[in-house]
């Protein structure tokens, strides 16, 4: 039975929600944008989106159900800790837990899934293919002496076991993490007349992450701005512009990035939405992915991913 598989996870979305438990889902299933009430349950989810096919259920379903719930255990938790108190020091469980869960929002959307998915089993057939094609001179001593035994012995669906990897490797970087870790981290709290709105791609990076201005933001809530800055310069001058101009801004960044949907506290925002959705705004960096070389995928295959 297919599972649901949660790319903008139910506690994220539960922000949004009003007394009725339910969200805004603004959607363009046509040619017009239209506003429905919806809970994040039936939200943000596709049915096993992180599921590998054709291999054994513990390996088929480690993303799902170890990584990214592992993942998104600790970002609650980060996230009830800043609505607490937006300027206690998380230990370094959470810090790093919620480091890894914005890094998440960048890659585990459905397009990008299946982009890694789609790329790695490319790269892996292309070095079966060199495998096979020179498998007398490069087979181990250990090994079968033809690529047919070889092949029939080892474990099943070698390019999806290999996608996770380098899905969970590349959100899980250490370098990645260590430097998200170190940050300056602030956390805004607008008093608005109109709210932040959410999407499907709801992270905003400026610059990357290594340069002095470089920066990230992630609305936590209706009134709220998670900041990730190199130097407080970058938080000063946010600070400084009015609160509905940078809800606007933010706001307008978030509808123009969305490829499926925006979410809101309610319609009041359908010309704003409508106005901007579909402009689809580059958001994810996947296109500079480096994909593990030739020698790389041989050791792949011959663990099975």
């Amino acid at each position: 039975m297919p599972e649901k598989h949660h790319y903008l996870p139910i506690f994220y979305q539960a922000r949004w929600a009003g007394a009725d438990g339910q969200v805004c889902v603004y959607k363009k299933p046509c040619n017009e944008v239209r506003a429905k009430r919806r809970h994040p349950d039936y939200q943000g989810y596709e049915p096993d989106l992180y599921t590998i096919p054709g291999v054994e259920y513990e390996a088929a379903s480690h993303l799902e159900r170890r990584f990214f719930l592992q993942a998104d255990n600790d970002a609650a938790q980060a996230l009830q800790t800043f609505e607490r108190d937006p300027k206690i020091a998380l230990d370094n469980r959470l810090r790093s837990g919620w480091s890894r869960f914005v890094m998440s929002l960048i890659h585990r959307a459905p397009e990008e899934i299946r982009y890694f998915f789609d790329e790695v089993k490319r790269h892996v057939l292309d070095a079966e293919r060199m495998f096979e094609e020179n498998y007398a001179t490069l087979r181990l001593p250990t090994e079968p002496p033809t690529f047919e035994e070889f092949k029939r012995n080892r474990p099943t669906n070698p390019a999806g076991r290999a996608a996770a990897m380098l899905i969970q490797k590349i959100i899980d970087s250490d370098t990645v993490g260590n430097h998200l870790n170190n940050m300056i981290w602030t956390i805004l709290s607008l008093p608005t007349s109109y709210t932040f709105l959410l999407s499907d791609r709801p992270l905003i990076m400026t610059n990357g992450m290594l340069r002095p201005e470089s920066h990230l933001a992630l609305p936590i809530g209706p009134r709220k701005l998670f900041i990730a800055s190199n130097g407080n310069e970058i938080v000063q001058e946010v600070a400084r512009r009015r609160p509905d101009d940078l809800v606007s801004f933010v706001n307008d960044r978030l509808v123009k990035q969305a490829r499926r949907f925006v979410i809101g506290v309610d319609d009041h925002q359908l010309r704003f939405v409508a106005s901007r959705f579909g402009a689809r705004l580059p958001s994810s960096p996947t296109e500079l992915t480096k994909f593990p070389s030739p020698e790389e995928m041989r050791k792949l295959i011959r663990s099975g991913g």
